[in-house]
């Protein structure tokens, strides 16, 4: 049953999801496109040129913040009114276990937010691929390959790849336990018996402040046990950083799952 809980899922999500990831990837290819026009007209001088092309980078990254904010919206909206509103009397009256209904809906989110992530990398990689000609950005392009290089060269083939693995695996973790801490917050807000979304934005601002002041501590441990130089800092970082998301998100879900089973309340 978990599995047409998914797929029923992707089915109501995925118009919405697919039209922000399109334009999240013309967001990377325009701006691109832009810069080029820009740094093609001589008539320009430096000054000028430089200041547009910060206006534009600047304006590129609060249009990706914008649609980021935009997904994380969409899901915990869409996460709420389909289980905590009048819509949740029908989603917990299918065929299927309160676990198996809230699971359907954490696991299709986490997708769409990790396709989200891997649109936003489409559009940033084909952003440099068509400006990567542009003598201005030349500079930048060479420092950027001179720190992969370097960091290949002071460490093993297998480290360099275990470190971009290790990147990855601990953003998407990262990525995965700050959209559950909405859907715990939203859970734990229906145990009260009014003003249930207060609840959950009162959760939400408690539970970021403990995990601000939790990550705070982590990461003076981390400055304490290994020097900011050494090739070994980003490691222990990244793994506790890993190891406290996986820890944040297995606590989340559980939560999530048992107050559904046990404290449900959809008056």
């Amino acid at each position: 049953m978990l599995g047409k809980l998914i797929k029923h899922e992707f089915k109501n999500t995925w118009m919405a999801m697919v039209l922000i990831y399109v334009i999240t990837i013309f967001l990377g290819i325009s701006g691109a496109i832009f810069f080029r026009i820009l740094n093609s007209y001589e008539i320009l001088t430096e000054s000028w040129r430089a200041f547009l092309n910060m206006a534009g980078f600047l304006g590129a990254v609060a249009a990706l913040s914008a649609l980021n904010m935009i997904v994380i919206i969409f899901l915990v909206v869409h996460y709420y009114k389909n289980l905590y509103s009048s819509q949740g009397y029908l989603s917990f009256t299918l065929p299927a276990t309160a676990t198996e209904v809230v699971s359907s809906r954490i696991i299709v989110s986490c997708i769409w937010m990790l396709l989200f992530y891997v649109s936003v990398f489409i559009s940033i990689t084909s952003a440099i691929f068509l400006m990567m000609q542009l003598p201005q950005l030349s500079d930048l392009c060479n420092s950027i390959k001179e720190f992969f290089d370097e960091l290949a060269r002071s460490s093993s083939l297998g480290s360099f790849i275990g470190f971009i693995a290790l990147l990855i695996f601990s953003t998407i973790l990262s990525t995965f336990a700050n959209l559950m801490q909405y859907f715990f917050c939203i859970s734990i807000g229906q145990l009260w018996q009014k003003n249930k979304i207060l609840g959950a934005v009162l959760c939400y601002l408690g539970t970021s402040i403990v995990l601000g002041i939790v990550m705070g501590f982590l990461n003076f441990v981390n400055l304490l046990l290994n020097d900011s130089e050494s090739p070994n800092f980003f490691f222990n970082y990244m793994t506790r950083l890993s190891i406290h998301s996986g820890v944040l998100i297995l606590i989340f879900y559980f939560t999530s799952v048992f107050i559904a089973n046990k404290k449900l309340n959809l008056d």
